[in-house]
């Protein structure tokens, strides 16, 4: 072979080298910007789908909203039939209350775990996500069954709906398949103090404890006594919903 021919064939090698990355390059880069924009996901870029995609997610943002309110007025726990609980008179102006949990009765410690919270915010959601089950004039729309996922952070609590929403207009087809969102709320900060609570309060109630507890978590601490219940009100000075700080509400028995 000649020598100009191995130049030939070495400069093609590196031609084709190049073109290779230069594909690979552009197709990742695709895929990325595909799949931040939905594509990938099957989302339809269709005006009809992002406008449902929005008002869906806002309404299930206001009912994860209600959720958490009601979490927290009632001890950690949305389900009361499988703990023992009380009722505060001034919790009950929030209409959906249910009364509190004891998360300290006679001797034993009923904070819920992360992973139970998680789940009674997931079965709560599942129900209300018929409040986002909106009609559109001109659209027709079939809304499939939405499947919450949440994970709770020591400073935020995330939410993953995986949720089937198939849109048509005339001729045309398109199909939204998640929403998600996130919540800057202290949730799995606000579980740790419950428990700090509940063993340090065993046998009486422990004001200073309480006062240091709450200050060096930026939370505000109120105590009630109800005809022999205890209530103790935490209000977490760096959570919000709806503009108010978030307040959790539990119940002991000694």
């Amino acid at each position: 072979m000649k020598k100009g021919q191995v130049s030939f064939f070495v400069i093609l090698g590196l031609v084709f080298s190049v073109l290779i990355i230069l594909l690979f390059t552009f197709k990742g880069t695709v895929i990325e910007q595909a799949g931040k924009i939905g594509i990938i996901k099957g989302i339809s870029l269709s005006e009809e789908s992002k406008m449902v995609q929005s008002d869906v997610g806002e309404c299930m943002k206001e009912e994860a909203y209600n959720s958490l309110i009601k979490l927290g007025l009632q001890g950690g726990y949305l389900d009361l039939e499988r703990i023992t609980h009380a009722k505060l008179s001034g919790a009950t102006d929030f209409l959906d209350y249910d009364g509190t949990a004891y998360l300290y009765y006679k001797g034993q410690n009923k904070v819920p775990s992360l992973m139970q919270m998680q789940n009674d915010l997931i079965e709560d959601l599942i129900i209300r996500s018929t409040n986002c089950k909106k009609t559109y004039k001109d659209l027709t729309i079939n809304y499939g069954r939405a499947v919450p996922k949440t994970e709770i952070k020591e400073d935020k609590i995330i939410f993953k709906i995986n949720w089937v929403i198939d849109i048509q207009k005339d001729d045309s087809k398109s199909t939204v398949k998640y929403v998600n969102f996130e919540m800057p709320l202290r949730l799995g900060k606000i579980r740790e103090v419950l428990n700090e609570i509940v063993e340090s309060q065993t046998e009486e109630i422990c004001i200073s404890c309480l006062t240091e507890t709450g200050f060096k978590n930026h939370m505000t601490i109120d105590i009630e006594n109800a005809e022999g219940d205890i209530f103790y009100l935490i209000t977490d000075e760096k959570s919000k919903i709806r503009d108010k700080n978030y307040m959790f509400l539990i119940a002991n028995k000694f």
